[in-house]
């Protein structure tokens, strides 16, 4: 980044902010407050379908019921929620400017916004252009536009064919982020570690379980006897489990391909009776196209199917040998 750029970006933010306070302050107390008007309600009893794009990504928000997934997957509540709330406050935004030339600034003109689009019943209710970015590039220009600033902490709407700019406040930036992996629930599995009581593991080959004794102690039970498991490796172990999180949101295509009801490896999870936590059972399959570790892993009650990687399959795939300690050679 050269100097011309730092001053340009420097600036810009400077502008802005000065923007988004005489906004939200006013220029004098006799001046009128103009906000946004004959916006249709958007609400979650309304919207069935949300579509943000910005010319490169795209997501699709779908309810189902009372239940909002993006692809198959359920939403991220906190980022859903959040994002409501900045939708809840569009009637309240106020004008910012009516001038074109700012369009680019904001955030919100043709080339460098993010598009939403309200749907009820297939029916558009609402479109805007939206610019909330921290970063929101111009084609085939060195400027660099930065909507969104911890100074200013404001979005910036516009409705398609419109001149006039409207700001709201925006705690967060990419409140309407157009990538799917960013909508969609990550968490595979998540128990407290204190109460997971056992965890079954089943091979193609063999079978056993680690449980936790009445003093605290694991044990392993496997065909051939139980044998102590040592504390600290189950301990990690139970962490792992605590809160598993996917690597990646594998490919329709690649998910079709599989056999869901032939899983290569199952563990279930089991938790402690009176804990307020269910069960789980998670059914494996192996990435035979990869052959890199990775495996394609669903809770056994749900449709949408996750992937670990090497390294996280790696902490959770255990025999017992991995769970019971080894004396090092004395040197």
């Amino acid at each position: 980044m050269n100097l011309r750029q730092i001053i340009y970006i420097i600036s810009t933010i400077a502008v802005i902010a000065i923007i988004a306070t005489l906004s939200r302050l006013g220029f004098s107390e006799n001046e009128t407050i103009i906000t946004m008007e004959n916006i249709s309600p958007l609400n979650r009893d309304i919207v069935d379908k949300i579509i943000i794009t910005d010319g490169v990504n795209q997501t699709t928000l779908t309810k189902n019921n009372l239940n909002w997934k993006v692809g198959n997957y359920p939403v991220v509540f906190d980022g859903f929620e959040e994002m409501w709330e900045v939708i809840s406050n569009f009637p309240k935004a106020r004008l910012i400017s009516n001038n074109e030339s700012n369009h680019s600034l904001m955030g919100v003109s043709e080339s460098n916004s993010t598009a939403v689009e309200f749907y009820n019943n297939q029916t558009l209710v609402e479109k805007f252009l939206i610019g909330d970015k921290v970063y929101a590039p111009m084609p085939d220009e060195e400027n660099i536009y930065t909507p969104w600033t911890s100074l200013s902490r404001m979005c910036y709407i516009r409705e398609p064919g419109s001149k006039e700019v409207y700001g709201v406040f925006c705690q967060y930036p990419d409140r309407f982020n157009p990538k799917p992996e960013m909508w969609a629930e990550p968490t595979i599995l998540k128990i407290p570690m204190d109460e997971i009581e056992s965890i079954l593991y089943r091979y193609p080959q063999t079978e056993f379980q680690l449980k936790i004794l009445p003093n605290n102690q694991w044990i392993i039970i496997e065909e051939t006897g139980p044998s102590i498991a040592d504390v600290n490796i189950a301990n990690k172990l139970l962490s792992e489990f605590s809160q598993l999180v996917t690597s990646d949101f594998p490919n329709p295509e690649n998910v079709n391909n599989l056999d869901l009801l032939n899983p290569t490896i199952a563990i279930t999870v089991i938790a402690k009776p009176n804990s307020g936590n269910d069960s789980v059972d998670l059914f494996l399959f192996e990435d035979s196209q990869q052959q890199n570790g990775g495996y394609y892993i669903k809770n056994r009650i749900n449709d949408w199917v996750y992937y670990i990687d090497s390294n996280t399959s790696s902490s959770i795939l255990k025999y017992p040998f991995d769970l019971i300690e080894v004396d090092s050679p004395d040197s």
